[in-house]
């Protein structure tokens, strides 16, 4: 058979002849082949470890977090700006991500440096589809947080209806079996405060186990008498209760012995209301609206829609109450938060927020703290007298009003000295 054209009869291709020698033999010739530079850097590069093994043994890990104990948290959703977060850079404060993405969110920030304090808040207990207190807890969800770093480690618990013990103690049992680091998270429906309170702390103290609430209303769940004593009882009867998704009712926490609270950047993240099916009401649909824009009214402890704010202090004939001396406000009136980016109304709220729990923190825990809250609520409520609130529509502050008499809040106003 004649030979291949064009290749002269008796020669290889060159591939056959590199592959009839031996592999040392060929890399031999093409290092000899090569300039000696890029033999070095060939040389050089087959040596090298890799990137994380080439660290020094000494490398710093992630800063240790600061104890939680005592802190007015900001809680947050899993996602949010960068900015936000900032807001709790401060001694007494810190962060609780809300959802599924919270402990990825804490990998990051630890990784960031963040030193303050952070929680993880899984909230399978909120919206449409929640689950029941007696649904188990994700292993997962407990070793995340222990792999990050946090503490104490939050359950991811599901809601505990009226009159449910069996969703209580279910919590409870679970959280108990978890951990000496697991804190139970409690969604509770508001009679638990009130009718079944005894019941709520009987369980608590057969468990032994730290708690942190989180508690159902349609407003405000520590503004009414009821719930400030059920509050009360708890507090004075538990050695270790927390308090999620609270809003001024966070400060009474703090100062009547709560271990730590979480008050939300936004009013979605301050309240938990019962959904259509548990409160009789008939479940619509609507179109979405975004929520007004909400601040601390300092002079009243009350939180407001920034359009109502600004009216009472225009209709104010003594506007120097409402001069604010927040780091971010720096003693102007509210009405430069109008036209200000929703970042400086955020800073000025929680700045108001975190000096108020400085404020407290600095009195001796017990009376001397609790009588501080009760008297800044009495202030509160003069304010909204001398100012007029009620004739522009502005319902009287709830929170104020039901810590304000120092016989329904549990605490006696401090004795005058005689002359």
């Amino acid at each position: 058979m004649g030979s291949a054209p064009g290749r002269p009869q008796g020669d290889k291709p060159q591939s056959t002849e590199r592959a009839s020698q031996p592999r040392s033999s060929r890399r031999r010739t093409q290092r000899a082949s090569q300039p000696r530079s890029t033999r070095r850097r060939t040389t050089q590069r087959r040596n090298a470890k890799p990137r994380d093994a080439r660290l020094p043994s000494s490398t710093p890990q992630a800063p240790a977090a600061e104890p939680v104990t005592g802190c007015l948290l900001i809680q947050v959703a899993a996602r949010e700006p960068f900015e936000v977060l900032g807001l709790a850079d401060r001694a007494g404060s810190g962060l609780v991500f809300t959802g599924a993405g919270a402990i990825e969110a804490m990998e990051a920030m630890r990784r960031h440096g963040w030193r303050r304090p952070m929680l993880a808040d899984r909230r399978r207990y909120a919206g449409t589809t929640r689950v029941p207190g007696t649904a188990s807890f994700v292993p997962s969800w407990l070793a995340g947080q222990r792999d990050a770093g946090i503490s104490p480690v939050l359950t991811d618990s599901g809601y505990i209806g009226e009159g449910d013990v069996a969703a209580l103690r279910s919590v409870l049992s679970q959280a108990a079996a978890a951990g000496a680091d697991v804190t139970a998270v409690l969604p509770l429906h508001e009679r638990w405060l009130h009718e079944d309170r005894a019941t709520l702390i009987a369980d608590i103290a057969a468990y032994g186990v730290p708690v942190a609430l989180v508690l159902e209303h349609r407003d405000d769940p520590l503004g009414t008498p009821e719930g400030v004593a059920g509050l009360i009882e708890l507090l004075r009867a538990a050695p270790s209760v927390a308090v999620l998704g609270t809003g001024i009712a966070g400060l009474a926490a703090l100062a009547f012995g709560a271990q730590w609270t979480a008050v939300g950047v936004r009013g979605s993240l301050r309240l938990f209301p019962p959904t259509p099916s548990d409160d009789g009401t008939e479940h619509r649909k609507r179109r979405w609206r975004p929520a007004p824009r909400e601040v601390v009214a300092a002079p009243v402890l009350s939180f407001g829609s920034l359009d109502t704010v600004v009216r009472a202090y225009a209709a104010s004939e003594d506007g120097t109450v409402w001069a604010c001396r927040c780091s971010r406000c720096r003693g102007r009136t509210p009405e430069w938060l109008a036209a200000a980016p929703a970042l400086d109304a955020d800073a000025h709220t929680f700045d108001v927020l975190l000096s108020y729990a400085e404020r407290l923190r600095n009195r001796e825990p017990g009376p001397a703290r609790e009588q501080e809250w009760c008297a800044g609520c009495r202030q509160a409520l003069r304010h909204y007298r001398e100012l007029g609130l009620a004739g522009l529509g502005w319902e009287q502050p709830g929170v104020a009003t039901a810590w304000a008499s120092a016989e329904a809040a549990g605490c006696q106003p401090p004795l005058r000295s005689a002359g």
